[in-house]
Formats: C-alpha cells, structure tokens, sequence
C-alpha cells in the first residue's frame, strides 16, 4: 500500500496514525518480545521503502483514552 501511494501521488509525505497488533493478558503481558518484534519489523518495511514518512506513533492502550 505505501509503495502504491508513493508510485501513483509522486512520493506525497505520509502519516501514519495507528497500527499495532494483539496484545497478551494477564502474566503474558509481562513478556513483550512479539510486540516490540512486530513493531520493529514495520519501521524496518517502513525505512526499506524509501518512503518519506513525516510522523509515526504505535498504538498504546492510554491513546485511546486521550
């Protein structure tokens, strides 16, 4: 999707306002390791694609509050 974006609008700045995925519960939340792999991949993808990307903020669950 970002690489058509950048290939159909002539590379237009992006703003990534949410991704994320599912979170563990109870002491499973403890261990983190598949949150912070998945969101390193996608800044990985993110910086791979040569995309000018103006702001990125991961979801947390205190955003949805705010």
């Amino acid at each position: 999707m970002l690489r058509f974006m950048r290939d159909e609008y002539d590379d237009p700045p992006l703003l990534i306002t949410e991704n994320g995925c599912a979170d563990a519960v109870g002491e499973e939340a403890l261990v983190d390791d598949a949150r912070i792999r998945y969101c390193n991949d996608h800044i990985r993808t993110v910086e791979l694609g040569s995309l000018l990307i103006v702001s990125f903020h991961p979801v947390r669950k205190l955003s949805i509050l705010m």
